[in-house]
């Protein structure tokens, strides 16, 4: 009488699976396997924190097999996806994090498969370094960005923007300047471009220090990659990270990206609103005391026709904090005559913490 079969791979393939799921509990993340239609995606990983399930998930697939450990170059394993998974795996809305597992050795490491395939490769190559244990989840989890490090309260939120100050004087600006003057689509979202954040510093430059110049190295590109970080780790704006990572891995660049802000970006922006309105409530000119015009940023606004603007008064028709504007161009005339009010805005702020702190 013949019998059903059962082959060694069932086996080897169930190791594999186990072994994830092993890992991922022991992360304290959840795992989902995909038990209906395994058309090239073997499970998710979602990331918990505090308890609380974060919506941070991940796709996975898993190879178990020595066979997949076979071509080694360098200090990676070199795997070849089949034609039908290439494109699947590419176009995946989520990063694609492919396992391998040698039962024969214990050895167990993972690749962001989907950025692999990005890059312009029919091959993927998995760092042997990159070992799936505990960290490693936490690790591939991080492919869609910083971490979720818990919903802090808008105020703080804020405050922490304010203080952020960059590594030098070179680049004259923190989390909440670029933040603020990259609100474009009627505030609605972030623009983050190289270009726009130099601007910002140039004017900030001339009103503060003439004469000093900017500067950009990496401790300065590295602020700025922090930024983005701060962006995604506390919600504030959809941003695609993996093509700004592959700008920044590959090409050595910051990317520029305009990201729809989330609802948590939203509240933020009624915050700063708010306190703009408290604070135009109670201010009608720039105290000399903390703002000044100085020759270079007079230069500045001679430049772009702006000799005219009174910069020493805050209520410039038309000018705000929380600016409504709808276009993505002109920045240095944008930023000329917004700078002095967002600066007398933020001095008010600092003023406000330190009275309500004493």
């Amino acid at each position: 009488m013949a019998l059903p079969t059962v082959r060694d791979e069932t086996f080897t393939e169930r190791d594999g699976v186990n072994e994830v799921a092993r890992l991922v509990n022991r992360a304290r993340c959840l795992w989902r396997e995909t038990t209906m239609h395994d058309v090239g995606i073997d499970g998710q990983i979602e990331y918990v924190h505090a308890n609380e399930a974060t919506g941070r998930i991940v796709l996975v697939q898993i190879k178990s097999g020595a066979s997949h450990f076979k071509t080694q170059i360098g200090n990676a394993f070199r795997y070849y996806p089949e034609a039908k998974h290439v494109g699947y795996w590419e176009s995946a809305p989520l990063p694609v994090i492919l396992i391998l597992r040698n039962p024969e050795t214990g050895l167990t490491c993972w690749v962001d498969a989907r950025d692999s395939l990005r890059s312009g490769h029919r091959y993927i190559d998995v760092p042997s370094a990159n070992v799936f244990d505990e960290a490693g989840v936490l690790h591939a989890l991080e492919r869609l960005g910083p971490l979720p490090t818990g919903r802090m309260d808008i105020a703080e939120l804020f405050a922490e923007m304010v203080h952020s100050k960059p590594p030098s004087a070179g680049l004259p600006i923190d989390f909440s300047d670029i933040f603020i003057h990259g609100l474009t689509d009627l505030a609605d979202s972030l623009l983050f471009d190289i270009g726009l954040v130099m601007d910002v510093a140039e004017t900030r430059q001339a009103f503060y220090n003439p004469g000093l110049g900017l500067g950009l190295g990496s401790a300065e590109y590295a602020y700025l990659f922090r930024f983005v970080s701060f962006i995604i780790a506390h919600d504030l704006a959809r941003v695609d990270y993996d093509y700004f990572m592959r700008h920044w891995d590959h090409l050595a660049m910051l990317g520029r990206f305009l990201a729809p802000l989330t609802a948590r970006g939203r509240e933020l922006v009624q915050h700063i609103s708010a306190l703009e309105s408290e604070w135009r409530e109670g201010t009608a000119m720039i105290d000399e005391s903390l703002v000044w015009t100085t020759e270079g940023y007079l230069a500045v606004l001679n430049a772009w026709r702006l000799s005219d603007l009174q910069p020493r008064f805050v209520l410039v028709p038309g000018i705000r904090v929380i600016q409504d504007k709808a276009f993505q161009g002109i920045y240095p005339f944008e930023t000329a005559r917004r700078v002095p009010v967002v600066e007398a805005f933020k001095a008010w702020y600092e003023e406000r913490g330190r009275a309500e702190s004493s």
